[in-house]
C-alpha cells in the first residue's frame, strides 16, 4: 500500500525483529513464513502477502490486515480479535477451528477455503464473497452478513444466530441440518419453499432447502 518499500521476510526470526521495531508490516512479503504459535498485538499487516504461510494456533489481537492477500496457506486454529480485515483476499486457506471475534471483514473474498468448526462472533462481513467454501459445523453469531454471497458453499450442520442476513445469496449452497435462529432475513435468495418470514426459527431445513445446479 502507498509507497512503502516491500520487505521480504524469509524467517520467523527476521519477522519478529522487524515487528519489535515499530509494529509496521505494511505491504510486507510474508509468503511461506511459519508464524505458528506466535501472538501479534497492534501490528499493521495491511497489504501484506501471506500466500503459503503457516499460522497454526497464531493470535492476532487489534491488528490491521486490510487488503492482505493470502492463498494456499494453513491458518488452522488461529484466533483473530478486535482486528480490521476489510477487503482481505483468502483463497484455498485452511481456517478450520479458527476464531474471529469483533472483527471487520467487509467486502472481503473467502474463496475455496475451509472453515469447518470455525466460530465467528460479533463480526461485520457485509458485502463479502464466501464462495465454494466449507463452513460445516461452523458457528456464526451476532454478525452482519448483509449482501453476502455464499454461492456453492457448504454450511451443513452450522448455526447462524442473531445475524443480519438481508439480501444474502444462498443459491447452490448445501444447507442441510443448518440451524438459523432469530436472524434478519429480508430478500434472501434461496431455492425451494420459503424457510422463514422476517425472523427465522430454529428448524431443520433438510427437506426445505436443497442444493441446485441451476440459477
Amino acid at each position: 500500500m502507498g509507497n512503502t518499500k516491500i520487505r521480504r521476510f524469509t524467517s520467523c526470526e527476521a519477522l519478529l525483529s522487524e515487528r519489535g521495531k515499530n509494529g509496521n508490516l505494511i505491504d510486507a512479503d510474508l509468503m511461506f513464513v511459519d508464524i505458528s504459535g506466535l501472538e501479534f498485538h497492534n501490528i499493521d499487516f495491511s497489504g501484506a502477502a501471506m500466500s503459503g504461510a503457516i499460522a497454526k494456533n497464531t493470535i492476532f489481537n487489534n491488528c490491521r490486515m486490510e487488503f492482505t492477500y493470502c492463498q494456499d496457506a494453513n491458518f488452522t486454529e488461529i484466533k483473530i480479535v478486535d482486528s480490521n480485515l476489510d477487503n482481505i483476499h483468502l483463497q484455498r486457506i485452511n481456517l478450520s477451528e479458527s476464531v474471529f471475534k469483533n472483527c471487520t471483514l467487509s467486502s472481503s473474498s473467502i474463496l475455496l477455503s475451509k472453515l469447518t468448526r470455525a466460530k465467528v462472533s460479533g463480526c461485520n462481513l457485509e458485502s463479502s464473497q464466501i464462495i465454494e467454501s466449507n463452513l460445516t459445523s461452523a458457528i456464526v453469531e451476532n454478525c452482519n452478513l448483509a449482501d453476502c454471497c455464499f454461492r456453492a458453499s457448504e454450511i451443513k450442520d452450522s448455526k447462524f444466530e442473531n445475524c443480519i442476513l438481508n439480501n444474502c445469496d444462498f443459491r447452490k449452497t448445501a444447507i442441510t441440518e443448518a440451524q438459523f435462529i432469530n436472524n434478519e432475513t429480508i430478500d434472501v435468495l434461496y431455492y425451494g419453499k420459503a424457510p422463514w418470514d422476517g425472523k427465522s426459527n430454529h428448524k431443520n431445513w433438510e427437506e426445505i432447502l436443497h442444493t441446485f445446479d441451476g440459477e
